[in-house]
């Protein structure tokens, strides 16, 4: 019986047409605009410290995680950006963005600019849409090595 059922399972799922099992984004003119202005517009809110209107365009179960690899909740991030001091300048660049759905992946680079360094990074943001408005629910960026 086992093997009966093994051998059905199989046969269905190589049956399946591979378009059926193998999802790829769905092109979004609008969306795609929309994701890559909503990112210049949260760069302009950081570097201006305007935490409180960056605060309302992230997930209530926002993550990030860190160049460093560690997790951080919405309420850790929030609370180190509010803690910085000095001066910076945020410059994205390379975006890409993928949509499916009502969801958004956007990669680029990340150029960050104070005093005392200037640091480079990948990221790749989730962004999610509820009743037309694009949420931020997930960030990982990765430090580029000094070139």
């Amino acid at each position: 019986m086992r093997l009966t059922t093994l051998l059905v399972s199989v046969l269905l799922a190589t049956s399946m047409p591979v378009s059926a099992t193998v999802p790829s984004a769905d092109p979004d003119a609008t969306a795609e605009a929309d994701i890559k202005a909503l990112e210049l517009h949260l760069a302009r809110l950081l570097v201006s410290r305007e935490f409180d209107e960056y605060e309302k365009y992230l997930a209530a179960d926002y993550t990030r995680i860190n160049a460093n690899g560690v997790v951080e909740t919405r309420e850790q991030v929030l609370a180190g950006f509010r803690a910085s001091t000095g001066e910076l300048s945020m410059q994205p660049t390379d975006l890409v963005v993928k949509t499916y759905g009502d969801t958004a992946i956007l990669t680029g680079t990340l150029t960050v600019a104070s005093e005392k360094a200037t640091r480079v990074s990948r990221f790749r943001k989730v962004f999610i849409r509820r009743d037309g408005r694009w949420f931020l629910v997930s960030l990982q960026g990765v430090a580029l090595p000094h070139q």
